[in-house]
């Protein structure tokens, strides 16, 4: 069968135990599978801002154009090819998957990227992981460039303003809510994976299995029912990664 469109990410390694250190690759390609679309990966190495259509990843190139941001692409798949991965659920759980997944894109994904760039906590350790191939004195410069500016985003969106401890009982707050909704259940909503489910796993296989910001890892190891979540999914749609 061939190939419905191309999606466009972050590089990702054939060892790494995730799919994408990018929740939003995560939860692209993740509903492609539960799907069942036919898709073609092409990894980017370069800096988003100049090839994506909103200068950030993931975007799909798809009947002759191209559709950054993960929701768009959703609904341009739901509308225009008829690939609903929600088509299932009540206006009631499409609220609340609205909802929840708005927390993880808009709240959730702050957190998690400040403690990648912004705080001191683990930096050392991810300037290594992100620039492998950089010696140490163009990593010292290339990092802190690009840290800069990340800062300067993280304030003015707000995370930055907090404390750490603050920021991680936002973090606890919101694994709390998830894994109240998921209960004892498969999936969010019972048996069926939503885009929640999708979306959820990408930034929960992040934190169980990216160990390098260890300190969200031990935040979600206090809601097994979430850690399960990820292995389910990781076992059912992405068997290769183990």
């Amino acid at each position: 069968m061939s190939s419905l469109l191309t999606l466009n990410m972050f590089p990702v390694s054939k060892r790494s135990n995730i799919p994408n250190i990018s929740p939003f690759c995560v939860k692209i390609e993740t509903c492609l599978r539960i799907l069942n679309i036919p898709y073609d990966i092409f990894f980017i190495k370069k800096a988003p801002r100049y090839c994506a259509p909103k200068g950030k990843l993931p975007f799909i190139d798809i009947d002759g154009q191209r559709l950054g941001d993960s929701e768009i692409i959703l609904k341009y798949l739901a509308e225009k090819k008829g690939l609903n991965i929600d088509k299932n659920f009540s206006e009631k759980e499409m609220a609340a998957i609205i909802a929840y997944k708005k927390m993880l894109d808009e709240h959730v994904s702050f957190i998690m990227s400040y403690y990648r760039w912004g705080s001191n906590r683990y930096w050392k350790a991810l300037k290594k992981f992100y620039f492998p191939a950089l010696s140490a004195p163009i990593r010292f410069l290339w990092g802190g460039y690009m840290r800069y500016h990340a800062n300067k985003y993280y304030y003015a969106q707000g995370i930055s303003r907090h404390s750490e401890s603050e920021i991680d009982a936002f973090f606890d707050e919101c694994l709390f809510s998830l894994s109240q909704l998921l209960g004892e259940k498969d999936y969010f909503f019972d048996n069926t994976p939503s885009s929640l489910d999708a979306a959820a796993f990408g930034f929960l296989c992040n934190i169980y299995r990216f160990r390098i910001t260890k300190h969200l890892t031990e935040i979600g190891e206090k809601y097994p029912n979430l850690k399960a979540h990820s292995e389910r999914m990781m076992t059912r749609y992405f068997p290769e990664r183990g």
